[in-house]
């Protein structure tokens, strides 16, 4: 399962990940909207909170108006790792208030700038030059699965170790259908 979430987002279209291109791949290959980050500073004042150290709440507003208007909905989602979900859950607007709205609903999630958000441990952390944040509509990237998931057990082979061996695949591909359905924040390199 995480090899598949590695390919499904970093994939290069190789043997790599079996050939899946994933989608930070296809974004930046067909020249997706990036967003080049701003940093905290804005927020805070601190000069420590820089573009290459920090996330603000310019970029998220610089994610939501990169993206084609045409792909603009309720549903999308941003997506990052879990270390840049504790940050944004720190994060704070000038005035003071979180930009992390938490639901006071019981089975409404936690939303961003009224968005919807997934982690995705294969997003960058924030930093020089990584890619930490995505924002889209998700249903432009579709991940197709072949038949099911196989699983073979092999009981003679190891069974001079008095082992058994488990071997599982499963056939499955992924493909970006619009780059203009997401936008992406890239820190700079310095």
């Amino acid at each position: 399962g995480r090899v598949l979430d590695l390919a499904y987002y970093l994939g290069d279209g190789s043997g790599t990940y079996g050939g899946i291109t994933g989608l930070l791949t296809a974004l930046i290959a067909a020249g997706g909207r990036s967003v080049l980050a701003v940093g905290a500073n804005a927020n805070s004042g601190n000069s420590g909170d820089s573009d290459i150290s920090s996330v603000g709440t310019d970029d998220f507003a610089n994610l939501v108006a990169a993206l084609d208007h045409a792909y603009q909905k309720p549903t999308n989602k941003f997506i990052f790792n879990q270390t840049t979900q504790n940050s944004l859950r720190k994060l704070k607007d000038k005035f003071g208030r979180p930009i992390w709205e938490v639901s006071l609903a019981q089975g409404e999630p936690d939303k961003i700038f009224g968005y919807g958000y997934q982690i995705e441990n294969a997003c960058g952390n924030i930093g020089a030059g990584n890619t930490s944040v995505v924002f889209g509509d998700f249903s432009k990237y579709v991940v197709r699965d072949v038949l099911g998931f196989t699983l073979v057990r092999y009981n003679e082979l190891y069974m001079p170790n008095y082992q058994r061996a488990f071997q599982a695949f499963k056939r499955t591909w992924g493909q970006l259908l619009q780059p203009a359905a997401f936008s992406y924040l890239t820190h700079p390199l310095s």
